[in-house]
């Protein structure tokens, strides 16, 4: 028969959450012990103390498993790390415990199957490196084996002194080392518990689960503690904003409590607070811009107040920028108050008329264009035109087409390079054009093939330079070979662009393709291999 191992007995329990074994190392440890119970022991103390044998020698074996793991994966432990880190991502699960009378004595045996399991070890090894929590496990294994000596030096004591006051101490020592030892399996248990709580307070955070966060804290989650499987590091704090700002839209009110999203979140905020929470400098850098975009007013307030930075950027943008951005009043008020100026007029209206020009907002890009000094190829601190950034997605919509239209109409320079913020490749609006559209110009038909070639034709009718150079020396053409985009390489073609041009490293549009289609178009129109 198995015996699924009480958490109370100090055995370590793997942290929280599910991943299939498929994704996981996983190492079986089978382990046995036995004790015999002496005068003055307990059953149920006896019963652990055999456990806790059979757990040592199988917590010895996971040690050197789990210590060449985290070297393979360069984790960088201690000693004392690695050996929290085994208990931790030990499972044990009792198979088999027996009692027998041997002589005057009751001899307990026990057999467990201890499992290691990888999926959580990395997350488990952030949580511990560092921190105080391998001492603590230290410490505590270091008591086990002091109470373990004390106990089979008392029950010598006993075993000798058949009477008289020798043997009542012993006696009595057994019974407050018995006392001892259970104290250090709740600690124990209670250090375990921590870990798990860490893992499982971000669910319930995600969730926007008062409650859930709620208990999690209770049982020792830390308030700082910092996802470690999201790939960006998110803290708890971050975590929570985050969710919200993404559920923000998806539902007008929270649905457990009738509470609005902001109100939800500054209530779960509040109780992280309330359990030591802070804002990091490290992992929440970015943490007033959700509540920002969102123009979430009290929550702001409430993070500066907990001493949210200011004058950090995200994107190249200040907090006060990214209020005027967003076209939130409100929250410039707020920043006002806490002693950050505003930007200037102009400045502000080139923040606000490219924020239109991304959300394809025509009406405010057109009262903007209005405004004497304005010019449509003005750029924010980020080197970005309205052009440029209304060209750096695929072209889906009508409304992005009419976007750029209207930009080209109000004066936009096809020609003016900017800042793209994509990698390789720079702020050429033509350029923009042609590699955003690799999908959408070949598509069979449509109306987004329809309206991704327009943009291209009226970049060109507007004066786009058919055969604009980037600093590597890349012609559209380039682009459009490498990317086998053949829609926008024929309408290149068309317009002038001859078809061997080299860039700086002496390479043509045919040395960038690759599809038999795109090197037979080239030729077609002059390419030749003899040149290449």
């Amino acid at each position: 028969m198995r015996f699924p191992l009480p958490l109370f007995l100090g055995i370590v329990i793997a942290v929280g959450g599910f991943v299939p074994y498929c994704l996981a190392e996983i190492k079986v440890i089978m382990s046995e012990a036995s004790y015999t119970m002496g005068d003055g022991e307990s059953p149920s103390i006896a019963e652990s103390q055999v456990i806790q044998k059979a757990k040592q020698a199988a917590l010895e074996q996971a040690g050197t498993y789990v210590e060449a793991y985290t070297k393979t994966h360069n984790y960088d432990l201690t000693t004392e790390e690695i050996q929290t880190l085994a208990g931790g991502v030990l499972n044990v699960e009792v198979l088999e415990k027996t009692r027998t009378l041997v002589g005057e004595g009751l001899r307990f045996y026990t057999k467990i199957r201890a499992t290691v399991t990888t999926d959580k070890m990395e997350e488990l090894a952030q949580r511990i490196k560092g921190k105080n929590v391998a001492q603590e496990y230290k410490n505590l294994q270091s008591e086990y084996a002091r109470l373990s000596r004390e106990l089979e030096k008392m029950k010598q004591v006993a075993a000798r002194a058949t009477a008289g006051n020798e043997r009542q101490l012993a006696l009595d020592r057994i019974k407050e080392t018995e006392k001892d030892f259970a104290r250090v399996q709740n600690n124990e248990a209670a250090l375990l518990r921590r870990l798990e709580a860490d893992s499982l307070l971000f669910d319930p955070l995600r969730n926007l689960d008062l409650q859930g966060v709620i208990k999690a804290l209770k049982d020792g989650a830390d308030p700082n503690a910092v996802d470690m499987t999201h790939k960006t590091k998110l803290s708890a704090l971050d975590t929570l904003i985050t969710r919200g700002a993404w559920l923000r839209g998806k539902e007008e009110k929270y649905e457990k409590k009738g509470l609005t999203i902001e109100e939800t979140t500054i209530e779960i905020a509040n109780a992280l607070f309330a359990h030591g929470g802070k804002v990091s400098n490290i992992y929440d850098r970015e943490i007033l811009f959700a509540p920002i975009s969102e123009g979430w007013v009290k929550l702001t307030e409430l993070l500066i107040q907990h001493g949210a930075n200011l004058r950090n950027e995200m994107e190249g943008r200040t907090p006060m920028e990214w209020a005027i951005h967003y076209n939130q009043p409100r929250i410039v008020e707020v920043l006002r108050a806490h002693g950050i100026q505003s930007v200037n007029t102009a400045k502000a209206s080139v923040i606000r008329f490219i924020r239109a020009a991304e959300r394809n907002d025509t009406a405010e890009l057109i009262r903007l264009g209005r405004e004497g000094n304005l010019k449509a190829n003005a750029k924010d601190d980020r080197d970005q035109t309205a052009l440029i950034v209304a060209l750096r997605n695929p072209i889906y919509e009508e409304e992005q087409y009419r976007t750029i239209n209207l930009l080209l109409e109000l004066g936009a320079d096809p020609n003016v390079v900017g800042e793209s913020l994509l990698p390789g490749l720079e702020g050429i609006p033509i350029h923009l054009a042609v590699a955003a559209n690799i999908y959408t110009l070949n598509q069979p038909s449509g109306a987004s093939k329809a309206l991704a070639t327009l943009v291209i034709l009226q970049l060109l009718k507007h004066g786009a330079k058919v055969a604009h150079r980037d600093s590597t020396g890349r012609t559209p053409l380039h682009i459009a070979a490498k990317d086998n985009n053949l829609v926008a390489a024929e309408i290149l073609v068309a317009r002038g662009a001859t078809s061997m041009p080299r860039d700086n490293s002496g390479k043509t549009p045919l040395d960038y393709a690759e599809s038999a289609e795109m090197i037979n178009f080239l030729k077609r129109h002059g390419a030749t291999e003899l040149d290449r």
